[in-house]
C-alpha cells in the first residue's frame, strides 16, 4: 500500500505548496509588470524606479543602489531614481575600476555570479564599508549586470534590518529581475551609441562639405 501521511501533515504540505504557487503567481506578474515599465521607460530615470518599486514590493528592500561604470570605463558611478531616499548621497558615489579591493568592483568585473558584503566581509574596501553604512544594514548582495558577458553595472541592494542572507529561491528571482534590467539598460547603452556615431558622421560631413567652399 502508497505511505500516507497524518492529517497535520497533510494540511502543512498543503499550506507549503499553495504558499509556493501563490509566490509564483505573485512573482511572474511582477514580473510581467517590470518588464511592461521598462518597455515604457523614456530614460533611466524610469529604469531605475521600476526596479527599485520591484525590490520593495517583492523583497521590501529600500536601500537600492545602481553602479555603472563612465565613458573611459575608468569608474563605476552612484545612481538611484530621483525618488530614491539615496539619491543625493548617490551622486557623490564613484569607485575606482583599476587595482580596487572593492568586492562591489570585483562583481562588476567578473560579472559571474551574485555576492555579498557584510560587516566581516568588506574586507580591505573603505568603500564597501561606506555603502553599509550608509544603508545602516548588516548585509548587501551585489547583483552583475550584464549581457553577453559585456559589463553593464552592479546593483547591490541593502538587506532589511538584521537579515543578512535570502533564500535560493528568492536569489533566482533576483536573477531574472537582473537580466530584464541589464538587457533594458544594454539596448539603451547601443542606441545612444548609433545616435553619437550618426551625428558624428554628419558632423564630420558638414566639415568635408565646408571644406569645398
Amino acid at each position: 500500500p502508497a505511505p500516507t501521511c497524518p492529517p497535520e501533515t497533510k494540511s502543512v504540505t498543503l499550506e507549503r505548496v499553495q504558499t509556493s504557487i501563490t509566490d509564483r503567481v505573485k512573482n511572474v506578474s511582477l514580473l510581467s509588470s517590470f518588464q511592461e515599465n521598462l518597455m515604457k521607460a523614456e530614460d533611466l530615470e524610469d529604469i531605475f524606479n521600476a526596479f527599485e518599486r520591484s525590490m520593495s514590493i517583492i523583497f521590501d528592500i529600500e536601500n537600492v543602489l545602481f553602479f555603472l561604470p563612465d565613458e573611459e570605463n575608468l569608474l563605476l558611478r552612484g545612481h538611484t531614481s530621483s525618488t530614491n531616499k539615496l539619491y543625493h548621497t548617490s551622486l557623490g558615489l564613484t569607485l575606482p575600476i583599476q587595482n580596487s579591493e572593492s568586492i562591489i568592483v570585483k562583481t562588476f568585473e567578473s560579472n559571474a555570479s551574485i555576492d555579498c558584503i557584510t560587516a566581516n566581509r568588506s574586507g580591505k574596501s573603505i568603500a564597501d564599508q561606506q555603502i553599509l553604512a550608509i544603508f545602516k544594514c548588516v548585509s548587501a548582495y551585489l547583483i552583475p549586470l550584464a549581457v553577453k558577458r559585456k559589463n553593464i553595472g552592479v546593483v547591490v541592494l541593502g538587506l532589511p534590518g538584521t537579515i543578512q542572507t535570502i533564500s535560493e529561491s528568492s536569489t533566482q528571482v533576483l536573477r531574472i529581475f537582473a537580466r530584464q534590467l541589464s538587457l533594458c539598460l544594454h539596448i539603451r547603452q547601443e542606441k545612444a551609441l548609433k545616435t553619437e556615431t550618426i551625428h558624428k558622421e554628419r558632423m564630420a560631413a558638414i566639415s568635408m562639405t565646408a571644406k569645398k567652399f
